[in-house]
């Protein structure tokens, strides 16, 4: 949309305020007599518009990153949740934003995970500037549990301290560790249990042949 600038010869400061809330870049009166003040209001005008439009394309380039993202992100203003992107609706096991926004992320968080989720949230709270990386479960309404390494950073939302948490969903992977860890332990204990008969098997090879010998003499004597 082309940038406007409104000309007219009635200086009236409602007027004014009507037409820059509409849209207008700028609101000039006829009491001017050269046309610099025009030109440079008209070059200010596009220069801002030019700008606005830039910023309106990047902020949509980055939403549709954050809601196209395959992580959970999402802005906790104290407990509170003040945004959550679509992977986020997704891994939690919610249908729409307004299921979940306004609410308490703790409420979603496995009591176990309570404590560690509640610290963090504090440390944002107090004005903690750094990144924060640890993991928490949650519970889905259908009761499934969701394991999620968190990484926060601080951000800033309404003008108050929040937190910027970005998480991935690794109940999976946690899963498929704990299978490996399972059949790496049935892997040892198998070579253990092999180291052991082979270990008996020595002597008792011996003793074998002890008695196979002692008979073969008793059957020659006789």
């Amino acid at each position: 949309m082309a940038p406007v600038v409104v000309l007219t010869g009635h200086k009236d400061e409602v007027l004014a305020f009507e037409a820059l809330q509409h849209g207008a870049e700028d609101y000039l009166t006829k009491e001017f007599p050269d046309g610099r003040t025009i030109r440079r209001s008209i070059r200010y005008a596009i220069e801002r518009s030019r700008s606005e439009r830039a910023l309106k394309e990047s902020e949509e380039r980055y939403r549709k990153l954050v809601e196209l993202a395959p992580e959970l992100i999402s802005i906790l203003s104290g407990e509170e949740i003040a945004y959550i992107n679509q992977q986020g609706l997704s891994i939690l096991g919610a249908g729409d934003t307004a299921e979940l926004v306004g609410r308490s992320f703790m409420e979603m968080v496995h009591p176990t995970s309570r404590e560690t989720l509640g610290e963090y949230i504090a440390r944002y709270q107090n004005g903690y500037g750094g990144r924060a990386d640890f993991t928490i479960i949650c519970q889905r309404p259908d009761g499934e549990n969701v394991e999620l390494e968190v990484s926060a950073i601080a951000f800033t939302h309404e003008g108050m301290p929040a937190m910027l948490m970005l998480a991935e969903d690794v109940t999976e992977k946690r899963k498929i560790e704990r299978q490996l860890v399972q059949t790496s332990k049935l892997a040892t204990l198998g070579e253990m249990a092999a180291s052991v008969a082979h270990e008996m098997n020595q002597p008792l090879n011996v003793i074998r042949m002890a008695a196979d010998l002692a008979r073969f003499n008793m059957t020659w004597m006789q």
